[in-house]
């Protein structure tokens, strides 16, 4: 199943020039998400990665103190 995600991922992101924007709240499901995504255009020869690919996210001022800190710290790394 993951083989077949991977080469899902991969196929969308060659199909045309759209951006793609990537929802992420710090939560398993986004998480594995982005991970998912990330892993797949990674495995894509560098000349032919040319769609941008932004990851939103919005505080919801529900998160418990350890997933603000670990999306801080991972927002914080990709500025």
């Amino acid at each position: 199943m993951f083989q077949e995600t991977q080469t899902s991922l991969k196929q969308r992101y060659q199909e045309d020039e759209r951006p793609w924007f990537v929802g992420f709240g710090g939560g398993k499901d986004s998480t594995m998400m982005a991970s998912l995504i990330f892993d797949a255009v990674l495995s894509i020869p560098t000349e032919h990665r040319r769609k941008p690919i932004s990851v939103l996210c919005t505080d919801t001022s529900v998160e418990i103190p350890a997933i603000v800190e670990m999306i801080e710290g991972i927002v914080g790394s990709c500025s």
